[in-house]
């Protein structure tokens, strides 16, 4: 069955007076390589259906990838014993109603000539140089979905994501880098690209020398900086802040950060197309009764004041609040004008640090993240790059970052090395320089 069909299948069967659905059809490819050799490839074509029904208030959720008539049949049957069943939602609000989206049908790529064509440039890099050992993961999907409810909501959009990570290591691991990115295309030059910047990072970093525990400026990498905005958004639940369960708590929506800190969410964002609703959800905002929402260009910070935090109509009602935004459907810090040469070459002592690993909340309360660098950390010398040091264990807040940013750089489109495939959002993000940054002990990881 197509998704119009199963579509109207649902609705023909589904005898709820109120629910959700959510359909896709998700195809793609996946490629993952290890030691110089590819050690899994494959590409995959699924379907995946969840109906939501709500009964006097009572919500009950069923999942299925099973979209013949009696597996749809079957999931509408286990959604209404589940709601039937439950107790009822203290934060119940009525669904989105009469909002329409139903963007141009598009097709898919062609991921089986994507993958083979990636095979034969990835033999083709593991050839180059014997001395050297690389690993990493290439994906693309293609994502066809449709939303709709009993409030006459329906919204269908598409979405098209590649992502290239790629990890080069030294014969005997004790040197290592990595880089990634991200885009809404194949690029078939990519991987190439990425493999000589690789080399060119070991060239310029033969030197290892050794580095103490500290409080330093550092240069975040986009990647490394992307992360942090990630966990930062999680901290953002304006329900969070009410309760005195975020660093957001004390803070009032006023100037905290520099002038030039201006942090923003936009579906429309050129570089890369995101579901223009509410969808996905990578904050930790309770929003299975605003799904479908529509979602514009929102502030979260403008020049350095505090404009909004994550919240939903619930709980926005409840407080008679109307400064908050919904859930976003991408994270952008925005930058300056300078290239990343520009950028660092009036900096004259610094550790850069290419990204982050292993992140985990310390303290809610202060936003405190603790985790390790990654496959290269340098240092910097009169706007140089010159020899690679050990890895550290940093105690650091995203709040802090963002205070204590002195430079920023152009923003690009970046692949988060800790969320990157998981996370569902996008994150533009620059170079930052930032003052005091806690590298807390030295790591033995590469």
């Amino acid at each position: 069955m197509k998704i119009k069909e199963i579509e109207q299948f649902i609705k023909d069967n589904i005898k709820s007076s109120e629910y959700y659905v959510i359909v896709s059809r998700s195809q793609g490819f996946n490629v993952r390589f290890s030691d110089n050799k590819i050690i899994s490839n494959g590409v995959g074509d699924s379907y995946d259906l969840s109906i939501t029904t709500i009964i006097d208030k009572k919500v009950g959720s069923s999942s299925t990838s099973d979209i013949s008539k009696e597996g749809i049949l079957e999931c509408i049957k286990n959604s209404y014993n589940q709601a039937s069943f439950s107790l009822v939602s203290e934060d119940y609000y009525p669904l989105v109603s009469d909002e329409y989206l139903d963007e141009k049908e598009i097709e898919s790529p062609n991921f089986e000539f994507i993958l083979s064509d990636i095979e034969k440039k990835l033999f083709n890099i593991f050839s180059k140089d014997p001395s050297l050992r690389v690993f990493g993961y290439i994906t693309g999907s293609f994502l066809d979905i449709t939303l709709f409810n009993s409030e006459k909501l329906y919204k269908r959009s598409f979405l098209q994501e590649f992502n290239y990570s790629m990890n080069i290591k030294d014969m005997d691991i004790k040197r290592s880098v990595w880089q990634g990115s991200v885009s809404s295309f194949y690029k078939k030059d990519e991987l190439e690209r990425l493999y000589n910047i690789l080399l060119n990072d070991f060239k310029n970093t033969k030197i290892i020398k050794s580095q103490k525990e500290g409080r330093y400026n550092v240069i975040l990498s986009p990647s490394a900086l992307s992360d942090m905005l990630l966990y930062l958004l999680y901290f953002m639940s304006f329900q969070d802040a009410c309760e005195g369960k975020s660093p957001f708590s004390s803070l009032k929506r006023e100037k905290i950060f520099p002038d030039y800190i201006t942090l923003y969410t936009d579906p429309n964002l050129k570089e890369m197309k995101s579901i223009p609703f509410l969808l996905f959800n990578q904050s930790s905002v309770n929003h299975k009764f605003d799904l479908g929402l529509s979602l514009k260009k929102e502030y979260l910070i403008k020049d350095g004041v505090l404009k909004s935090l994550i919240s939903n109509r619930f709980f926005d009602d409840k407080m008679k609040n109307t400064e908050n935004i919904y859930p976003p459907s991408n994270l952008i810090l925005k930058g300056s004008s300078l290239t990343f040469e520009e950028f660092i070459k009036d900096i004259d002592d610094a550790l850069y640090i290419n990204n982050l690993w292993y992140i985990r909340e310390v303290d809610p309360i202060t936003g405190l993240l603790t985790g390790l660098t990654r496959d290269g950390v340098y240092t910097v010398k009169n706007g140089k790059i010159i020899n690679s040091i050990n890895n550290f264990r940093f105690n650091q807040s995203p709040i802090k970052v963002l205070e204590n940013i002195l430079k920023l750089s152009a923003s690009y489109l970046t692949l988060p090395r800790e969320f990157g495939g998981e996370s569902a959002l996008n994150v533009v993000a620059p170079y930052v320089y930032v003052k005091d940054f806690n590298l807390s002990s030295v790591s033995k990881a590469i």
